[in-house]
């Protein structure tokens, strides 16, 4: 179980992380450091509903089912509902 967990935190910050510089990885390493399961997978809900935000913005056209399938992914891999705003 600790194993699953542990794949699944790397394969989400690998999908958060995807094009992002290497400070902001920095960042959410510290930010997930010392943190209770709980804890980190609200952090990496926040940080998914912040890509999902930010690709929304750049991407509006053709966005709304990115959006929605990355929603559901972040949704899934944090058992966190994410609220990215529409």
């Amino acid at each position: 179980m600790k194993t699953q967990k542990t794949i699944i935190f790397t394969l989400l910050g690998a999908v958060i992380l995807t094009g992002c510089q290497a400070t902001y990885s920095d960042s959410l390493s510290q930010k997930l450091n010392n943190k209770s399961p709980k804890e980190r997978n609200a952090i990496l809900a926040s940080e998914c509903a912040n890509e999902i935000e930010a690709a929304r913005q750049k991407y509006k056209e053709t966005s709304a089912q990115h959006s929605e399938r990355m929603n559901e992914i972040c949704n899934k891999m944090t058992g966190v509902s994410i609220k990215a705003d529409k």
